[in-house]
């Protein structure tokens, strides 16, 4: 893989966790969905199991800030 492709997949990790975090910590449904598309992207899909892994567990936190969801 190259270099550039590795800053593309950190990019956009990075770019997820931040609008997550912004949803969760704000209440913020708005960011709850920019979140959710970028997850549906075909660019999410290439990033490795595990990055998906913990960035679904942080949509999931976000999702349940943005409810008031307990489960």
């Amino acid at each position: 893989m190259t270099k550039a492709a590795l800053d593309a997949k950190a990019a956009l990790v990075t770019q997820i966790q931040t609008v997550l975090r912004a949803a969760r910590d704000d209440r913020n449904g708005a960011k709850l969905r920019e979140g959710n598309v970028l997850m549906l992207s075909d660019a999410f899909m290439r990033l490795p199991l595990e990055s998906q892994a913990d960035l679904q567990a942080l949509y999931r936190e976000a999702f349940r800030a943005v409810s008031g969801a307990f489960a």
